[in-house]
């Protein structure tokens, strides 16, 4: 399996559509990315064209962290969900072949999450693209580090499935899917309306096929790497799974590992405090 870097810090590879990235640092060009996106994946352009203060990159940061909280000691559940949802944004804002539609933070300030982690359009089907992101560490009690993905990206298939079998947990899904568009995407572009119809025409139409991703946050060491032809298999099964087909016609899996969920947060401290 060949593996290619992406930028600096960052390699990925792709089997069967599956994603695999491996993050060893958060080197200059990575937070280069995350200072040219941070802002926008939180509010979405439309609020960062406003131009004032409280969307800036430091007040961003500031925000972030406030949500976030204290990493001091062992990384908790709510804090590694928001770091491996915000690994899986940046690195899906970067594929040219997505056009994102959600938000990062929640349109009520600070409140819980009530809609999908992530959803994008996928420029080449022009279907919708539903992300759901679970991440965790390797506990002592899975044999390695594939187990950990596993664990993950079924968890992350049960969620989605369930919540969208439940005809009033859709509803307020595609909901919250619609108001967060009004905000990702530019006013101005021709086709928002159109998009704004896509997402409203999903709500209750079973007919309409959407495209799933089951991501993955790994958080451990690299003294063993994940199976990929493992995972590749786990999500052959998703494909012929009949739990799936009233919801979608394609899904794909997006694995992350990395060990520097530390240093992401340390460096948005030092945005936090120096812009």
């Amino acid at each position: 399996m060949e593996w290619k870097t992406m930028i600096l810090g960052v390699e990925y590879t792709e089997k069967k559509e599956n994603r695999f990235y491996l993050i060893d640092s958060i080197s200059d060009e990575f937070k280069l990315l995350l200072r040219s996106n941070l802002s926008e994946i939180c509010y979405g352009i439309n609020k960062l064209n406003i131009g004032i203060s409280k969307f800036s990159l430091q007040n961003t940061a500031r925000a972030f962290l406030d949500r976030f909280g204290v990493l001091d000691g062992e990384i908790n559940d709510r804090q590694k969900g928001f770091l491996g949802e915000l690994f899986v944004h940046i690195l899906l804002k970067n594929d040219k072949n997505l056009e994102p539609l959600s938000l990062f933070f929640n349109l009520e300030e600070k409140s819980a999450k009530k809609g999908f982690d992530l959803v994008f359009q996928n420029k080449k089907s022009q279907k919708i693209l539903l992300v759901e992101v679970k991440s965790g560490l390797k506990l002592d009690s899975h044999s390695n580090v594939t187990t950990t993905a596993k664990l993950l990206i079924q968890k992350a298939k049960r969620d989605l499935v369930s919540r969208l079998s439940n005809s009033n947990d859709r509803e307020r899904l595609w909901d919250n899917a619609i108001s967060h568009a009004q905000q990702a995407i530019l006013d101005s572009r021709s086709e928002k309306e159109a998009l704004l119809k896509l997402l409203g025409d999903n709500w209750n139409n079973l007919e309409t096929k959407q495209e799933f991703i089951f991501a993955a946050g790994v958080f451990a060491d690299f003294a063993e790497k994940i199976n990929i032809e493992d995972i590749c298999l786990l999500n052959d099964g998703f494909i012929a799974d009949s739990s799936m087909n009233d919801y979608s016609d394609k899904c794909t899996v997006l694995v992350i590992h990395t060990n520097v969920y530390r240093d992401l947060y340390n460096f948005l401290i030092e945005v936090k405090t120096n812009g």
